[in-house]
């Protein structure tokens, strides 16, 4: 009994160790790399689970197919879908490339072409409203699939940022100003995506 004690004593010290280590990773990072918090990750959490309430209502607990937009929307929709009724959302996923080295390519969409979408009710998510080609580009090629309602959610939506497009999403979380941020799935050439809160390069 007392070598279990102990044990577990151990586990649990090396549980906020490693807890305390993750902390000051991230402070470590933000000041080496010059970040400034825009969002914190109370901020998201407690926004993600007043829009799932919003979403819950609004679709009367009919199922619901999400698409989510890879990779930038992994954290935000793994958070959403957790707020969600777990017997009533369906979670597809998607790739949209259109930056090669950090300079803007042509739009190329993956994966959905492999979805039976016919007669669902489908919300695409995605982590950040920019132009908004890429979102405007999915919802058209969406609509032709024989869907009974597409609509969207953005994780962030850039208010000052030139559009490409007409089309606005149906929901979006935050309104930023046209920052090029990282974190919380939003990455810089591949890296920072696993901060917990949202960022903006500090000159």
């Amino acid at each position: 009994m007392q070598m279990f004690f102990s044990f577990f004593c151990l586990m649990l010290k090396s549980l906020f160790s490693y807890d305390a280590n993750l902390a000051s990773s991230e402070s470590e990072i933000v000041k080496r790399e010059k970040l400034t918090l825009l969002i914190s990750c109370d901020q998201i959490q407690k926004q993600i689970h007043e829009m799932a309430q919003e979403i819950t209502s609004f679709y009367q607990n009919k199922p619901i197919t999400i698409i989510a937009i890879m990779r930038g929307s992994i954290f935000f929709a793994a958070d959403l879908l957790r707020e969600l009724p777990a017997d009533q959302v369906c979670l597809e996923t998607i790739q949209c490339k259109s930056y090669y080295n950090n300079q803007r390519q042509q739009l190329t969409i993956l994966g959905l072409e492999y979805l039976n979408l016919k007669d669902k009710d489908v919300l695409i998510i995605d982590d950040i409203f920019d132009s908004g080609k890429t979102i405007s580009d999915v919802m058209e090629q969406v609509k032709s699939m024989g869907v009974a309602s597409v609509r969207s959610m953005v994780l962030l939506y850039k208010k000052d940022s030139p559009k490409e497009t007409s089309y606005v999403p149906d929901w979006s979380l935050f309104k930023i100003p046209s920052y090029f941020v990282i974190g919380y799935g939003l990455d810089y050439d591949h890296s920072f995506r696993g901060l917990k809160g949202i960022y903006y390069k500090t000159p």
